[in-house]
């Protein structure tokens, strides 16, 4: 059986297979390689793809754009409520499910991209007239596990029996190595800038070996964003000459965003483009010039956010020290001049490489994770999924000790060793956060729980091994006994602003947590010297002892390096000969 890529945008889709032993994109009936993410519904049939758009501007209320990014999410999401609010779609919010009103029946946003999806495996069977059972389907960064999960399922109820989900610039980044055509180790960047949603991902390609180092997503910033200003711009010019409101009338402001599209599409290409205004309301007889300078004036948030994003990926730990040898072009929006520009001098002056198709390339990257066509590219696996926060567990002075690192390739496994706090003490409370080793007051508390039944010792004899097992659900065990499960799936882009949060801080505290831990330590030797030694020596260890407690109960922590000196003397004193430790 034949396996297949699938990469169903905003705006467009495509569908790839390896025919004749070569990726081949497949046509649609059109002869296009990229088909409208459109489906329209009539009152005896369904059609999906390019031919459902060309029907839209007559069949207005019938017609439903690509809603993927929507998935398992609930009516009162902001993303639902912005999409109804910018289409011409009615939407019933169903006890929390959105469903849109179209040709007399209610559609949920899955029965839609699930038709979508229909559509591009019947073409792909009839291009090899053959069936098709097996396909890679390619997602943002940005997709939360329930949206994976909903997106898996989907593909299955079409008719997919083994499906596999990749990251859009993974699979980008799969394609420009096989056209790139050089086994010369490099490291790139792809930005992936499509119509509702801005990726972009660090790789390194050593040895035949891909790898990706970080990725960063903003799931509000795409084409869409920058086409809806320029209709918001010309809502609030048409009231402040008081010709029209149109607001309220749907249809009309239907048809000035396809004329703002439209003229968006032309500002890549020109200069100036005309805005035709008689065409949105037959009355209203103005036709507008609109400025290339224009454009980007009204769109300066959005390429400052364009700014802010590529900032924040070159500023991971694991891109930071890197030099990036060539940065990789995908996506339809991706052909905005301002867009290049602003990464030209992100980069200082780099050319930019244009070798990928921005609209094809990514289904033809996911054939090859699909067939393994290539032998000479390995992919390594899971890198299309890193946890986007560190995982880990409280321990004394509200400091987390990280299990699982921030950009660990899922499924992900770690442990750490605790200890008791009090002599003869028979349980531990775990508390399970998502932050960094920083204080746990900035990160997020996913769980509480507690190991009972500890043999009864001296504080810091017992050696408890605590294990995490991450992979959509995160697994926490200790002696062998699962202690609990925490579904983090549902906490995708409050992962991504924790790991954003972790990201700005880790300079910052980098030095405390550096103190606090040797405090941890010179309290750890107090306590092992204490039980072995006595007189000048035990007394001294006392007073440390008791140093500490007020230390960290008031967060009044000595200079740098008090602490490890301290130790350092404690082990160096000449009372210490019999019972050193440590």
């Amino acid at each position: 059986m034949s396996a297949v890529g699938i990469d169903i945008g905003t705006s467009t889709s495509c569908v790839a297979v390896r025919a004749n032993n070569q990726v081949q994109v497949v046509p649609n009936c059109f002869g296009n390689y990229a088909s409208a993410s459109y489906v329209l519904f009539t009152d005896t049939e369904v059609i999906a793809g390019e031919a459902a758009k060309r029907g839209a501007k007559t069949n207005l209320e019938s017609v439903c754009p690509g809603v993927k990014m929507l998935l398992a999410k609930e009516s009162k999401h902001p993303d639902v409520i912005k999409f109804q609010r910018n289409t011409f779609v009615n939407m019933i919010d169903d006890d929390g499910t959105p469903k849109v009103d179209i040709a007399s029946s209610l559609r949920t946003f899955e029965e839609i991209t699930g038709l979508l999806l229909k559509e591009l495996k019947n073409m792909a069977e009839n291009y090899l007239d053959k069936q098709v059972t097996k396909a890679v389907l390619t997602v943002p960064a940005s997709f939360t596990e329930p949206q994976r999960r909903t997106y898996i399922d989907l593909a299955k109820n079409v008719g997919f029996h083994e499906v596999s989900l990749l990251s859009d610039t993974v699979a980008a980044a799969s394609q420009f190595i096989r056209k790139r055509r050089s086994n010369k180790d490099c490291t790139f960047v792809v930005v992936d800038f499509g119509a509702s949603k801005c990726d972009m991902s660090a790789f390194t390609f050593t040895n035949a070996v891909l790898q990706t180092l970080a990725t960063v997503s903003d799931d509000k910033l795409g084409g869409d964003e920058l086409t809806q200003n320029l209709v918001n711009h010309f809502v609030q010019q048409l009231e402040d000459m008081e010709i029209i409101d149109i607001k309220q009338n749907r249809r009309a402001l239907f048809r000035l965003r396809e004329e703002c599209e439209e003229v968006k599409c032309k500002l890549s290409r020109t200069q100036k483009a005309v805005l035709n205004l008689k065409s949105v309301m037959p009355d209203v007889i103005l036709n507008t010039t609109v400025q290339r300078s224009d454009f980007e004036e009204i769109n300066y948030n959005a390429f400052q956010g364009i700014v802010d994003l590529l900032t924040k990926l070159l500023q991971q730990d694991e891109v930071r020290s890197v030099d990036i040898d060539e940065i990789v072009l995908i996506g339809g929006s991706s052909v905005i001049p301002k867009f290049r520009s602003t990464l030209q001098t992100l980069f200082n002056g780099k050319t930019l490489n244009h070798i990928l198709d921005i609209k094809s390339d990514v289904a033809s990257g996911a054939v090859i994770h699909a067939e393994q066509a290539f032998p000479q590219l390995s992919i390594m696996p899971g890198t299309q999924n890193r946890t986007p926060v560190s995982i880990g567990i409280e321990l004394l002075d509200r400091i987390v000790s990280v299990v699982i690192k921030r950009g660990t390739e899922l499924p992900a496994t770690g442990s750490v060793f605790v200890t008791t706090s009090k002599d003869k003490q028979t349980k531990l409370l775990f508390r399970i956060y998502a932050c960094g080793e920083t204080q746990a007051d900035r990160g997020k508390m996913l769980a509480e729980f507690w190991l009972d039944n500890i043999e009864q010792a001296d504080c810091r004899v017992p050696k408890i091994e605590v294990k995490f097992k991450q992979n959509g659900v995160l697994t926490v065990s200790a002696r062998g006994t699962e202690l609990g499960r925490v579904d983090i799936g549902d906490l995708g882009e409050e992962f991504d602003a924790l790991g954003a949060k972790e990201a700005e801080y880790e300079k910052e505290d980098r030095d405390l947590v550096e103190n606090i831990k040797q405090m941890n330590r010179l309290e750890h030797t107090a306590h092992r010297l204490k039980m072995k030694c006595s007189g000048d020596l035990q007394a001294k260890c006392l007073d440390i002892i008791e140093s500490i407690n007020w230390d960290r109960k008031n967060r009044n922590y000595r200079e740098k390096n008090y602490y490890e000196e301290e130790r350092l003397k404690l082990l160096k004193s000449p009372c210490n000969t019999q019972c050193f430790c440590d």
